[in-house]
């Protein structure tokens, strides 16, 4: 081999070879996790803005120190990027010029992104425009957050210099927003971030219990931190939604406050999805009830106005919390109450006066 062929060689590796190494970037130190005034803050600002979407279903959010770890971890790469959502982690990312950040300036950067969010229902935002970070931010199911921020020198995006002097704020979420949701025929369909509706009234958990408007899925009673919001419709059975802060539906309906008839709805049920293993992933049970068996069909399901149980709350609660330490006695106090306040003697049918 000739001595010009091994340069042309040698050029054209050494090329190769500094194109894939990335510039230094000079950071002040490894990026810093939040201190604890600063997670508050976070969380604070977070929740106050996810309780003001007129929310059905929005969960009530907490700080969790292993996805702050894994943001400082992607904070101190010094780049503008966004991770996919796989392990079902989510994340936002901002960026600002300087050394003088204030977490909570980025939650609402983020939040601001609203007046560019199509409303319709669908994951879509405004031509030309962002407004992941918001939906993100404000997704019904994410209830756990952890963040970080670096001191970057440069900060990149896309591969150019972004901010010579910049920092760089990063949050984790889990579960994952921004999410897609399986719809007829195999086809995806982009998601809503939350379900409208009266606060609580579609926890996730199936319990209605409510902390500031948002679901408290750690609560179990009544008390400073909770507060039972559960909103029954088609005749539920009552008794189990005062004590349990959930709807039990009558047969022939389904969901967490029984507004859904029992019955699948996906051309793949019982055909490409089937029982069991198809109803341990994500939304098939939504799909299929029927073949998931969470409801029971019923051809002539009863169709009736909601009831709250905080109505009768205050007529059940001297005797008992839960239905199985109900004597007959207090059982037919309870019944009178229902009649009295709803005066529609349908909401409860015969045949669940029985205990």
């Amino acid at each position: 081999m000739s001595v010009m062929v091994l340069l042309i060689v040698v050029v054209i590796l050494a090329h190769y070879i500094l194109d894939s190494v990335e510039q230094p970037h000079h950071k002040a130190a490894a990026a810093q996790l939040l201190a604890p005034e600063q997670q508050s803050q976070v969380i604070d600002r977070h929740n106050s803005l996810r309780s003001k979407q007129q929310a059905a279903d929005m969960e009530l959010m907490a700080w969790d120190d292993y996805l702050a770890s894994m943001a400082q971890i992607w904070a101190d790469r010094c780049k503008l990027e966004y991770r996919d959502g796989k392990d079902d982690i989510g994340n936002n990312v901002y960026a600002v010029s300087g050394d003088q950040f204030d977490p909570t300036a980025g939650v609402q950067s983020w939040y601001e992104e609203r007046a560019h969010y199509n409303r319709s229902g669908k994951l879509k935002c405004a031509f030309g425009k962002t407004c992941r970070h918001y939906t993100q931010m404000i997704w019904a199911d994410s209830r756990l957050v952890g963040c970080a921020y670096q001191r970057c020198r440069p900060l990149l995006e896309k591969g150019t210099t972004l901010y010579d002097n910049g920092t760089l704020f990063v949050c984790y979420y889990k579960p994952a927003g921004n999410a897609r949701r399986p719809g007829r025929a195999g086809a995806w369909l982009d998601s809503a971030p939350f379900k409208k509706g009266p606060a609580c009234s579609q926890c996730g958990s199936g319990a209605a219990w409510c902390k500031n408007g948002l679901c408290n899925s750690n609560c179990s009673a009544d008390d400073d931190e909770c507060t039972c919001k559960v909103l029954c419709y088609n005749c539920p059975k009552l008794f189990d939604a005062v004590s349990l802060c959930r709807c039990f539906c009558a047969d022939g309906w389904f969901g967490v406050d029984c507004t859904l008839p029992c019955e699948d709805s996906h051309d793949y049920c019982n055909s490409t999805w089937s029982y069991p293993d198809w109803c341990q992933v994500d939304t098939v049970p939504e799909h299929c009830p029927v073949m998931c068996s969470r409801c029971i069909p019923h051809p002539n399901a009863q169709k009736c106005d909601a009831i709250h149980p905080d109505e009768i709350l205050a007529h059940v609660s001297a005797t008992s919390t839960r239905c199985q330490h109900v004597t007959v006695t207090a059982m037919t106090i309870y019944v009178s109450a229902v009649v009295s306040i709803s005066n529609m003697h349908h909401f409860i049918p015969a045949h669940q006066h029985r205990h």
